[in-house]
Order: structure tokens, then C-alpha cells, then sequence
């Protein structure tokens, strides 16, 4: 409620005396549900398991430290994070110290970028909040997260700016938390690029397309018998052959980059032509996602990119409506595969959401009490 009447008021009505303390407020609340959640999030549980095998980080023998970690807990995590999660925890052997921690980045990087770039602020905060995106970065991907925290915070404004050294510096920062990021040492190379829209779909969107479907129907197979049995990946893959998940799968990995796409073609005269780019790799990587759904991963570093981007096209849209509604309506429709896969996976799933929990007064119902178990 406040995200709308925030955006109502300062994007909409252009009351800009109230936005910065809006915009801090806003923060406050961002930063206090994720910093203190309690057993929200499927991937918490993994964290709060491996939280205690850090090493201390003041004996200053951090490669041999890594080493140890990625051997002995067999994580196979990136140095940087084995390192900041080590700092953290000689600070404070709390796991909760190191959410609040976390939360801090993450939320520091995401209000950041759009407060700079972003012609309506608040709007592309109401977006980013009304998709999965926000489950995501608050509650769940905590290494990569805090990856996305940095880059936005560092490699976002290079892009923008030009400022490549700049850029390079945050990319190599969020890779060293999560090797999701390797793609965005490659993203420079299409800044400069000024294509028409059927350019874009000939080189990226139907490449794109025909290596998804042929993961799914063909190349699948080949790399899950090369894979380790008890890969993600080949689990994924083996179930290709399954048609009713393959049906689901198909359609809620194509639903939400071919929504972008026709806003793109319908509206791409309102973007900002510098992150026209940026939107056409999102839908790119999320289209590739139909040869293994952790491809999708590669886009988080550019997601608020992306939001800040559409922002413009729904902010258009509403004006010519006449009403805030209208991206509301918008994102609900978005949302609609990710409620589906949630809510499909039965309580084991949607439990590990609702209803939030806060580590101030956790009230766990037997469901979630189940998961954690």
C-alpha cells in the first residue's frame, strides 16, 4: 500500500518534497523484512547448516582457509564469499548477524541503482517488489544476492557511465561471490550495440530459442550422462522427456521474457536506449533457461536493470490510463507462472514463504515446522 500510494504521490503527482523521506522509509522496510526474517527461504536452511564451519578470519591464513572449506564441507563456494562469510562470523558467530549484514548490501545496491537511473523510482520499486525477483534477493540466493548487491552498487554505474574499469571491478566482485556472474564480464561488449528490434530477434532471440529447445528435447540427454548423478542438472534434464512437466516447464520459463519481448516491440521508443541492451540480454538468458532453469540465474545481476528499464514503458501506460493501476495489474499478470510453480509444489513449497516469520517473534506454523525439519 505504501509502494502505491508512494508512487501515486511522487512519480505520478510529482510531489518531490516528500520522496527522499519516502524513499528512506521504503528502505527501512526493505532492509528490515529480509535483514530479519526467521526460516524464511528454501536455500536459509543450507546457509544456517554451513555457518558454523567457517574459519576464523583474523588468523590470516585465508587461502588455506578457502581450501579447507570447499574440501571439507565440499560447498565449492567462491573465495570471496568463503571470505566474507568468514569476516562476518568473527564479528559475530550469529547467523542472524549475518543476514543483517547481508541485507544491508543487497538492499544498499538495489534502492541505489534505481534512485540514480531510474526516471520513477518508486514505480520501479513497486515492480521489483510485485515479481519473484524480490523473493529472491531477500529471502533466498544469499551468496548471489550479495553479488547482485555489489555490482549494482559498482559494476551498474560503469555501465552507465562508460566506466569500464569501474565495471570490471564490481563484475570481478560479484563473481567472486557467485560464478553466476561470469556472464557479465561479456555484457560490455553489446553496450555500444544500436539495433533495430528485428535485428535483436534474429541474433539473440532466436538463437536463443532454438539451443533451449534443443536442450529440452535432445542435448539434454548428452549432458546429463556427462554429468555426476547427483547433479541438479541431470535431474532437470532426465524429466525433459516427461511431457507434462515439460509443458509446464516450457510455459513457465517462456511466459515472462516473451512479455518483456512484446513490450519491447510495442514500447521501446519510451526506454532508455542505453539499457535497451540490458532488456534484450534478460530475455535472451531467461529464453535460454528452456535447456536448464539455473541459466535464468545469469540475468539476476541485470534484473533491476531490466525493472528500471520497463518502468518507463508502464509509467507511460498508466499516465495515458490515468491511473497507477495499471502497473499493479501488469505485474500481476508477470507474477502468474512463479505463483503457479510456488503454490504447485504444494505446502512444502509456499511454506517456505507464508507466512513471513520474523526472527523477533517467530510463530512457525506446523508446516513450515515441517520443512525446516
Amino acid at each position: 500500500i505504501l509502494l502505491i500510494f508512494s508512487s501515486y504521490l511522487c512519480d505520478f503527482k510529482k510531489h518531490k518534497q516528500y520522496a527522499r523521506l519516502l524513499y528512506f522509509i521504503l528502505f527501512i522496510l526493505f532492509y528490515v523484512v529480509s535483514a530479519l526474517r526467521y526460516h524464511i527461504g528454501g536455500d536459509t536452511l543450507m546457509y544456517i547448516s554451513f555457518h558454523k564451519y567457517y574459519p576464523d578470519f583474523f588468523d590470516f591464513t585465508w587461502a588455506k582457509d578457502v581450501n579447507w572449506f570447499n574440501t571439507n564441507v565440499r560447498a565449492n563456494y567462491q573465495p570471496g564469499w568463503i571470505l566474507y562469510a568468514m569476516l562476518v562470523r568473527s564479528l559475530n558467530p550469529d547467523f542472524m548477524f549475518m543476514q543483517i549484514v547481508s541485507a544491508f548490501i543487497v538492499n544498499c545496491g538495489i534502492f541505489y541503482a534505481i534512485r540514480k537511473y531510474s526516471p520513477y523510482p518508486f514505480t520501479t520499486l513497486l515492480i521489483y517488489f510485485l515479481t519473484f525477483t524480490f523473493i529472491m534477493f531477500e529471502f533466498e540466493v544469499l551468496r548471489e544476492a550479495v553479488g547482485v548487491g555489489f555490482f549494482l552498487l559498482i559494476a551498474f554505474d560503469g555501465w552507465m557511465q562508460k566506466k569500464w574499469v569501474r565495471y570490471y571491478i564490481g563484475a570481478f566482485i560479484a563473481y567472486m561471490f557467485h560464478s553466476s556472474a561470469i556472464l557479465m564480464f561479456a555484457l560490455p561488449f553489446i553496450r555500444y550495440i544500436n539495433w533495430k528490434n528485428r535485428t535483436y530477434l534474429l541474433f539473440f532471440i532466436l538463437p536463443a530459442l532454438i539451443l533451449g529447445f534443443a536442450g529440452r528435447i535432445f542435448l539434454g540427454d548428452i549432458i546429463s550422462n556427462l554429468l555426476d548423478a547427483q547433479s541438479s542438472m541431470q535431474f532437470y534434464n532426465n524429466r525433459a522427456i516427461d511431457s507434462a512437466y515439460n509443458t509446464n516447464y516450457i510455459f513457465t520459463t517462456l511466459y515472462q521474457p516473451f512479455m518483456l519481448l512484446a513490450f519491447m516491440i510495442l514500447w521501446r521508443k519510451y526506454v532508455n536506449p542505453t539499457l535497451v541492451p540490458i532488456v534484450f540480454a534478460t530475455i535472451t538468458i531467461q529464453i535460454f533457461a528452456l535447456f536448464d532453469f539455473d541459466c535464468a540465474r545469469l540475468a539476476n545481476y541485470i534484473m533491476i536493470p531490466t525493472y528500471i528499464a520497463i518502468t518507463s514503458i508502464l509509467f507511460k501506460l498508466a499516465k495515458r490510463a490515468k491511473t497507477i493501476w495499471v502497473v499493479v495489474l501488469f505485474m500481476l499478470v508477470y507474477y502468474v507462472p512463479n505463483a503457479y510453480v510456488v503454490w504447485s509444489g504444494g505446502e512444502k513449497s509456499w511454506s517456505r514463504y507464508i507466512p513471513y516469520q520474523t526472527a523477533i517473534y517467530p510463530n512457525q506454523t506446523e508446516a513450515q515446522k515441517r520443512y525446516w525439519k
